[in-house]
């Protein structure tokens, strides 16, 4: 675009010189005048080559700049399919962990059950119901195990709450990030 421009201006310089050279010759002139119209020519081509040379330099440092934006632009889509990645692993992993609380809930509730069932029964008749004192001994150890487990299904709840709650913050952070970019 830059060289048709150049082109242009060329050609109308060219006959800008030969409508002088024809008023020169159609009027008698000194020579001295035509050294100052060909002086005054030479600077105008000039003047107007370095116009031509600073709209070319221009137009590349445009070119150059539409590049960088489109390396942003390129980078950015490659970030936001990466944080689109991040987001879906996210919101597996919240997913599994959501089943894992569910099925540590119904653990729980099994062994309150079973806790409470065996709550009823006061010690003398666990003591009276047990065929000797082995026996006794093993339900004991028993209730203590189910009350150990309750205890422990707690703290896994608790912990995949807090784990839950953590990748639910993450993905809030990810989905941020996707909305910015």
């Amino acid at each position: 675009m830059n060289v048709r421009k150049t082109k242009i201006f060329a050609a109308i310089l060219v006959s800008a010189v030969f409508l002088v050279g024809v008023a020169a010759v159609a009027r008698p002139a000194k020579a001295d005048q035509f050294d100052d119209q060909i002086a005054a020519l030479r600077a105008k081509v000039q003047e107007t080559q370095q116009a031509a040379n600073q709209k070319t330099a221009e137009a590349n440092s445009l070119k150059s700049k539409i590049a960088s934006i489109d390396a942003q632009i390129n980078a950015a889509y490659v970030a936001l399919t990466l944080t689109d990645s991040q987001i879906t692993a996210t919101q597996q992993e919240i997913d599994q962990a959501n089943k894992d609380l569910d099925r540590q809930k119904t653990i729980l509730k099994d062994n309150l059950r079973l806790v409470y069932k065996q709550g009823e029964v006061t010690p003398l008749e666990l003591i009276a119901s047990s065929k000797n004192l082995s026996d006794f001994v093993a339900q004991n150890q028993y209730l203590d195990a189910i009350k150990n487990k309750i205890d422990q299904n707690l703290r896994t709840i608790e912990k995949l709450k807090q784990e839950l709650s953590l990748k639910q913050v993450q993905l809030n952070a990810l989905s941020g990030q996707q909305k910015a970019a």
